[in-house]
């Protein structure tokens, strides 16, 4: 399944992994993305900023922009769903005004994915968790951003290569498998 396609969350994790330098700073949204990332990322020094506060849908592009502001040479990602990155769509315009290197790597499954297995897990018909998404690429591009929709691991990889080394803001749209996080497994 990790070679599947959409990308498995584990899979995307790995590209980042992979391609990220130690100096890399990561924000990492709310949800099923973090819950990913922290299952499967192998840190060796990047910083890694996650909000300390409970329930903070849409903290990882204002976090990586922030980051971005503060420390220009640094590469910077935010990794984040398709829910979180709805609720600070402006943002993509600030980023954009501001020309921060920032590198969004969406989790996109259409759904609030962490809340929908848990309602299963609990035995219930979820409710509420399916979202409706603009297209991001074009949104991200009519923003000023550089954007892809992925097609294939290989092209995350290429696309997360490429992105690491420019110079604007960039979206890459990963059509994301959804797969329950094994913690709401029954």
């Amino acid at each position: 399944m990790a070679d599947g396609f959409p990308l498995h969350p584990s899979r995307i994790v790995r590209a980042v992994e992979r391609h990220v330098g130690p100096d890399a700073i990561i924000a990492l949204d709310e949800g099923d993305s973090t819950l990913w990332f922290m299952r499967n990322f192998r840190a060796k020094s990047q910083l890694i900023l996650l909000s300390s506060r409970w329930r903070t849908m849409g903290f990882g592009l204002p976090a990586a922009m922030a980051a971005s502001l503060c420390c220009p040479e640094q590469p910077v990602l935010c990794i984040t769903g398709d829910g979180g990155l709805a609720m600070v769509l402006a943002d993509l315009l600030t980023a954009a005004r501001y020309r921060l290197r920032v590198i969004v790597i969406l989790f996109k499954n259409c759904a609030l994915q962490m809340e929908r297995n848990k309602m299963e897990k609990k035995g219930l018909t979820p409710e509420g968790t399916d979202i409706t998404n603009p297209d991001f690429v074009q949104l991200a591009e009519a923003c000023g951003w550089d954007a892809w929709r992925i097609q294939s691991a290989d092209d995350l990889e290429r696309r997360l290569q490429a992105a690491l080394v420019g110079s604007n803001p960039t979206l890459l749209d990963v059509p994301t498998a959804p797969i329950p996080f094994p913690q709401y497994q029954m």
